[in-house]
Order: structure tokens, then C-alpha cells, then sequence
């Protein structure tokens, strides 16, 4: 059986988690979900978006359904009660989002949706970093040669292979302190849309020069680590980051990547 799946912008999540309107932007998906754009505001609709969204009382249903409407997510026809949703273009024009990718939100997820946004936009900014990473290493070549020749073993893909977005990266990003962004990195992983792993790499160094390198230390030594049982101290790589989250170039905007 194939499964049902909308396309969610990523400037769409973004959007939703900086601005703190994730509950807002998620009711607006799950009515893209389940009815064909228009629609007629009943209570069997209101009781099913506050069972699968996690909403506490119809209250507030009411006040982000009315949130939607005063910022135009929805309009409604005087003359027959209907409303509309705006379409994901409509959208993407209404807050001049450039990028042109999308994620696939299955609707087995959409209890999950604010999880989905940070899991969206964490696998978004790995490929960006990725990407970042790979273009710092050429430049760094390039910048690094004698009489034309490269001298420096320099490799960024060899020290971190793997996907990964620093918390610093992703605070950056959406323009939140590190506590925040550590919060929403954690609401991706309880959906188990991503999976962290720790990453420890052993150094040349005893752990009998552990306390006199942190002490003398600063930037160089702020991610060594002893680990129980070893004698080498590790250093600590940012996590490793296994995602499910599917993207896909939809939007219908000019192609250009977002800014951190």
C-alpha cells in the first residue's frame, strides 16, 4: 500500500519554530490533510484536529483556527460559512521563502508535526553543512599551495564523514540560543524521525595529562573527553545524525539556499 504523503517547504518549518507557531502551521497541515482545501467548520472536524494534534480543549482549537484566518492562512465566504485554505504556493509567496525544497510529511506523522519540523529543517541544515564543509576544503587547498602545489593534507570529509549540524550551526540558524535549539533537535529525535550517536575519536594524549591540557588549554582542548576504562584521552566530534525525513524540490520560488 502506498502511503499518503503532503509536501511541507522547509522555510515552511523554519518558519514554524523560530516564530513559535508551530501548533498554528501544524493545524493548517493537518486540514490540508484531510480535506480537499474547502471546507465547512464542523464539530466532528474541531474534535478530530484536537485528538490528533494533542490540543487540549476546543478553545484551543478555536484560537489557532482563528490565528489562521487573521493571517490569511485561511479565508472564509461570508455568504456561505465555507472556508479555504490557501494553497503551499499561496504561502510561499505571502513570506517570500526562496528555498525550493520541500520534505514529505506522511499522514501516519501528523500527530508527530511539530517533531517533523525540527527533523525537516535538522536534515536540511546537514546537507548544507555537508555541502560547507566540502567547499571550505577546496578553498582551504586552493589558499594553501606553494608555487601552485597544495602542501597540506587538510580533509574535512575525513575528520567528520558523517552528517552532522553542530548546535551551534542550528541556534545560528534559526536565530534562538543554544538551550533552545538543543529543545528542538530533542523534539526530532522523541519522534524518532532522526537518531543521534556520540562520536569519540582517541587522541595521542594520556588520560594522565587530562587535568594539566584542560588547565592550560582554551579552544583546543574544550571537547576532550576521558572515557571510562581507556587510556587515551577523546576528543568529542559533533553527534552523528541518521535521518528519515525524505526531501524533495517542490516549491515553486526563486532557487536559492537560505542563510544560517
Amino acid at each position: 500500500m502506498i502511503k499518503q504523503y503532503m509536501l511541507i517547504p522547509i522555510e515552511l518549518c523554519k518558519f514554524a519554530l523560530s516564530r513559535r507557531k508551530t501548533k498554528q502551521a501544524a493545524l493548517w497541515a493537518f486540514l490540508k490533510s484531510c480535506t480537499s482545501g474547502h471546507f465547512l467548520l464542523n464539530k466532528k472536524l474541531k474534535s478530530n484536529s484536537c485528538e490528533i494534534l494533542g490540543f487540549k480543549s476546543q478553545k484551543t482549537f478555536k484560537k489557532h483556527f482563528d490565528w489562521l484566518i487573521k493571517n490569511k492562512w485561511i479565508t472564509v465566504n461570508s455568504k456561505t460559512g465555507s472556508h479555504r485554505l490557501i494553497s503551499i504556493n499561496q504561502l510561499s509567496r505571502k513570506y517570500h521563502f526562496i528555498s525550493s525544497l520541500a520534505a514529505k510529511l506522511y499522514f501516519e506523522d501528523i500527530g508527530c508535526i511539530e517533531g517533523f519540523f525540527a527533523a525537516a529543517v535538522i536534515t536540511y541544515c546537514s546537507r548544507i553543512a555537508k555541502k560547507s564543509r566540502r567547499k571550505g576544503q577546496s578553498e582551504y587547498k586552493e589558499s594553501h599551495k606553494l608555487n601552485g602545489v597544495p602542501f597540506s593534507t587538510y580533509n574535512s570529509s575525513k575528520y567528520c564523514p558523517y552528517s552532522c549540524v553542530p548546535i551551534t550551526y542550528l541556534a545560528k540558524f534559526f536565530g534562538v540560543p543554544k538551550s533552545t535549539a538543543k529543545r528542538i533537535r530533542q523534539k526530532a529525535i522523541n519522534t524518532g524521525l532522526i537518531e543521534i550517536s556520540h562520536v569519540l575519536h582517541p587522541t595521542i594524549y594520556s588520560t594522565k595529562n587530562y587535568k594539566f591540557l584542560k588547565s592550560v588549554g582554551r579552544e583546543e582542548t574544550e571537547m576532550f573527553k576521558r572515557k571510562k576504562n581507556h587510556k587515551k584521552i577523546h576528543e568529542q566530534m559533533p553527534d552523528k545524525i541518521i535521518s528519515h525525513i525524505e526531501l524533495k524540490t517542490k516549491i515553486n520560488c526563486n532557487r536559492q539556499k537560505m542563510a544560517p
